[in-house]
């Protein structure tokens, strides 16, 4: 059975629902849809026949990373306690290239997506990961 949801602010949610093998591959069927896979320090999801990596945690500050159709640059690597761990945050933005817009992801191994921010013409919304279940261990606020 798998056990896996992580919970975002706002109560937004993800569930890994099922899983899958392709090409010899086991993807992860996301409650929206998507299919994912690790691999080292790689994510890849699966759409279209066809594989793309989904984010590499294998970079270093400066690296332009392609993220959701976006470029972002690596702009700090950090070690932070995130639910009593101490676990490696990648934040990746757009902040050099957009005078108006700001968009910025954190990212950690363990828990995927960490936070976003998204700031437009002066508005701005900010998420941040609240909570996971992970092989039915809780961590966080669920």
């Amino acid at each position: 059975m798998i056990t896996h949801q992580i919970v975002y602010s706002w109560f937004t949610y993800k569930n890994i629902i099922s899983d899958t093998v392709i090409n010899d591959y086991t993807y992860f069927k996301i409650d929206d849809g998507n299919l994912i896979r690790s691999g080292d320090n790689t994510i890849y999801s699966y759409d279209d026949s066809k594989e793309s990596i989904y984010f590499n945690f294998n970079v270093k500050v400066g690296d332009v990373v392609s993220f959701e159709n976006r470029d972002l640059k690596v702009t700090e690597l950090k070690i932070e306690n995130i639910f009593g761990e101490n676990v490696q945050k990648i934040t990746v933005s757009n902040q050099f290239s957009s005078s108006d817009t700001l968009i910025s992801y954190s990212f950690t191994k363990k828990y995927g997506i960490y936070s976003s921010l998204f700031k437009i013409s002066g508005s701005s919304s900010r998420y941040y990961l609240a909570g996971a279940i992970i092989d039915s261990v809780a961590f966080g606020r669920l």
